[in-house]
């Protein structure tokens, strides 16, 4: 059972990593705010302007290193789950007598057993680590908007729901013919 936990270390790292992003992703929105109202009140405060562009670019900097930072960690995170899956697996193998084996195919046993578990990382990796990412970072982002002007946080959030609800409602459909053009 331990074998299918997640890394809890690597999960916090990307929570972290995420709440990190998503300060960012206000900072930026808080300065890009500031920048277009010095813009429209003040064009000729230069000094402000170069400083709050300044500020933004290193925020836009930070930004994406925190992005490289996490997908190395879900990466990680991935790559140690299938560690001790492929473990623990390998242990039952071991554990088989040779009886056991000689009625199956193990190429087509080990062929399914190394797919399936790079599919599972893949899913893990950059499936459910970055969707988690996504919704803190969303979330986050929601609420500065919210706090800068609550109709556009509405706004971006019914657009946002309305595609969610088209996803999934037209969801199942493109994944039968998917299905049948891969076929």
């Amino acid at each position: 059972a331990s074998a299918f936990r997640l890394p809890r270390r690597d999960l916090a790292k990307v929570v972290a990593l995420a709440v990190l992003q998503a300060a960012t992703l206000g900072a930026f929105l808080v300065l890009l705010r500031d920048i277009v109202d010095v813009l429209g009140t003040n064009p000729g405060n230069r000094h402000h302007i170069y400083r709050s562009v300044g500020l933004l670019a290193a925020v836009v900097l930070l930004h994406a290193l925190l992005r490289g930072i996490e997908f190395s960690v879900s990466e990680r995170m991935g790559f140690e789950l299938i560690r001790r899956l492929r473990m623990t697996m390998y242990e039952h193998l071991q554990g088989m007598s040779v009886r056991q084996l000689q009625g199956r195919s193990r190429g087509g046993l080990l062929l399914r057993f190394t797919g399936d578990l790079s599919m599972l990382r893949t899913w893990v990796s950059r499936g459910f680590a970055r969707g988690l990412v996504s919704l803190i970072v969303l979330a986050g982002g929601l609420i500065v908007v919210g706090m800068l002007d609550v109709r556009l946080a509405v706004t971006i959030g019914a657009v946002l729901s309305f595609g969610a609800a088209a996803s999934a409602l037209f969801g199942p459909k493109l994944n039968r013919l998917t299905r049948a053009v891969r076929r």
